[in-house]
């Protein structure tokens, strides 16, 4: 999967990223440094990319329909830290094949992944 990282997100889980199979760039290696969401979003639509957030607007499924663009992938935590954050995205990608969620929102959070699928709209829960 191509996947755009936000630039709120550590660059530490660029190795993870690769480790999984993922092509990934980050919003600052293209110059959106800065850029508001729908800069981001278009950007990562553009390309075909996933985009990879800490940003919990982007689970907004009516500014954001599912199908709509190549998906969007929330981590959700209240605490931040990067460590958090790694763990977190290596539990995702250990027990999910984001290929298969291509233009999905996926939000992650430590012991649940809902994921909003183009199809039906519905939220598949998995804790």
């Amino acid at each position: 999967m191509k996947i755009k990282v936000d630039e709120n997100v550590p660059k530490r889980v660029m190795p993870v990223l690769g480790s999984h199979g993922h092509n990934a760039v980050t919003v600052a290696e293209e110059g959106l440094t800065g850029s508001d969401d729908e800069a981001v979003s278009r950007a990562a639509g553009r390309e075909g990319r996933m985009l990879l957030t800490l940003d919990r607007g982007f689970a907004d499924i009516r500014r954001y329909p599912p199908g709509q663009h190549p998906g969007m992938l929330v981590v959700r935590l209240n605490d931040q830290r990067p460590s958090l954050v790694e763990t977190t995205l290596r539990a995702l990608l250990t027990e999910y094949d984001l290929d298969d969620m291509a233009g999905c929102i996926i939000i992650a959070q430590p012991g649940l992944v809902r994921i909003r699928r183009p199809e039906s709209g519905a939220a598949d829960l998995r804790g």
